[in-house]
């Protein structure tokens, strides 16, 4: 029961102090993603949103390719594979080469392995994925209202960095941050502390002086607290935390809801 008052206390407690700086991380955190805007695949008896319907018509032109549901299923085997590797060492791995690995288990010829070829397939299944990336109205507010007394950071683990900038342009939030860390772009993935530290270090902040918020506690709580950094956990459905990992700073609900709690 204590660990229930204590969440309870962080939804509707204050900073206890101001900050200089405020890092945030991008996906589900400042903006979000809707699934219902991709393309959609029958898999047996549903219908799955999914980019492979256009990843076939490009493998089409130059592989009579497995099914689309063999190439979906291959897709999130390898993309599962790679998380847990990158959970285990802390390193980032490429879209470029997610793609290079499904398509070689799939056993596809030497013309569909090509780089080229595959940049082709990662910059579609991007494009897709980009257009289905939104900003809450409510989120744009409060980075307006952050952007006024604080020096603002970007750090997000994301696989493909041109993509990521893309969708910052796209939503016009690139104007806000100084700086913009992505973990394609540096090799190493949240909560290596290498992501934190760097954008502080550019800006010329201490840790102890900045406060990052982030929705995913093995990535952004733990990896942020490990830099020194205090941290705002959106928990959005209420979850409990793992008592192995460090307890936040602050917990709410909706990156909106983080202006008021600031001094």
């Amino acid at each position: 029961m204590s660990g229930t008052r204590t969440r309870i206390r962080l939804i509707r407690g204050r900073a206890t102090r101001r900050y200089q700086a405020v890092l945030c991380d991008l996906f589900e955190t400042l903006v979000t993603f809707d699934r219902a805007g991709l393309p959609e695949m029958r898999v047996g008896d549903r219908a799955v949103p999914s980019t492979v319907p256009m990843l076939v018509e490009i493998l089409t032109e130059r592989w009579v390719h497995p099914s689309p549901e063999t190439i979906l299923r291959m897709l999130i085997e390898v993309s599962d594979e790679m998380q847990a590797e990158k959970e285990a060492d802390l390193l980032e791995r490429s879209s470029m080469l997610r793609f290079a690995r499904v398509l070689e288990r799939l056993g596809a010829p030497d013309g569909v392995r090509e780089v080229a070829f595959v940049e082709r397939l990662v910059e579609c299944h991007m494009e897709h994925l980009a257009r289905c990336t939104m900003l809450p109205a409510t989120h744009a507010a409060a980075l307006e209202r952050l952007a006024r007394g604080h020096r603002l950071a970007l750090v997000s683990n994301f696989d493909h960095a041109p993509t990521c900038l893309k969708i910052l342009d796209r939503l016009d939030l690139t104007r806000f941050f100084e700086e913009i860390v992505v973990s394609d772009a540096v090799g190493k993935v949240k909560p290596h502390a290498e992501l934190f530290e760097a954008p502080l270090a550019r800006m010329g902040i201490a840790p102890s002086e900045a406060l990052f918020v982030g929705d995913t506690p093995g990535a952004d709580v733990l990896g942020a607290k490990q830099a020194g950094l205090d941290v705002a956990w959106i928990n959005r459905k209420g979850r409990e935390l793992d008592p192995d990992l460090p307890e936040p700073d602050l917990e709410i609900r909706s990156f909106a809801e983080l202006p008021d709690l600031l001094i």
